[in-house]
């Protein structure tokens, strides 16, 4: 086993997004003659932002156009920063105010409820905050309670929403009740 270890060898790296791309500077940072296979015009695999939706999204039809990537325009990242960066490569955010700077218009004194409760919500509550009249995070963790973030001025965490009216109002499971501008699903996949 040590003798195939310390042997230098080709390997092939299906896929250049993220999984892909450290497993070939790892094994190349070993010394193996490493070559990455990418089915995609791009690399960086879900990463990459594509603005095209598929058409037909429960899959049934076999020739449909399939969109591997569900992200939207703004996402700078989905994890801490910390996570995102590797040990000699670490990742920076360029642009602190994205979701503030383009949509400072059209969320302006609004109120938004954000639904979930990952790294993609609590960034764009984060950002929305900052022009916002009020944030509403909703999660359906059970270990939400409701409350007034502290390090915000103007955003409160609920538990899961129970229902949406069509005036805009947003039932939380929690009892409270809260007439919505602009509702964003951060939900995943």
């Amino acid at each position: 086993m040590n003798n195939i270890m310390a042997q230098h060898l080709k390997v092939a790296v299906i896929g250049a997004g993220v999984a892909g791309l450290v497993t070939a500077h790892e094994l190349q940072r070993e010394g193996h003659q490493v070559a990455i296979y990418e089915k995609s015009d791009q690399i960086g695999g879900v990463w990459v932002y594509n603005p095209h939706v598929e058409d037909d999204p429960l899959g049934i039809d076999p020739k449909r156009k399939i969109i591997h990537s569900s992200l939207y325009s703004l996402l700078r990242t989905n994890l801490p920063g910390d996570f995102m960066g590797f040990s000699d490569y670490p990742f920076t955010m360029r642009d602190k105010n994205v979701v503030t700077t383009l949509y400072q218009d059209w969320l302006k004194f609004q109120v938004v409820v954000v639904i979930g409760a990952g790294p993609s919500s609590q960034d764009i509550s984060t950002e929305t905050s900052k022009v916002a009249k009020e944030v509403y995070l909703s999660s359906r963790s059970p270990e939400i309670q409701p409350e007034k973030l502290e390090a915000y001025d103007n955003v409160w965490q609920h538990a899961k929403t129970e229902y949406c009216y069509e005036n805009g109002e947003i039932a939380f499971k929690d009892g409270a009740l809260v007439a919505a501008d602009v509702i964003i699903h951060c939900t995943g996949y």
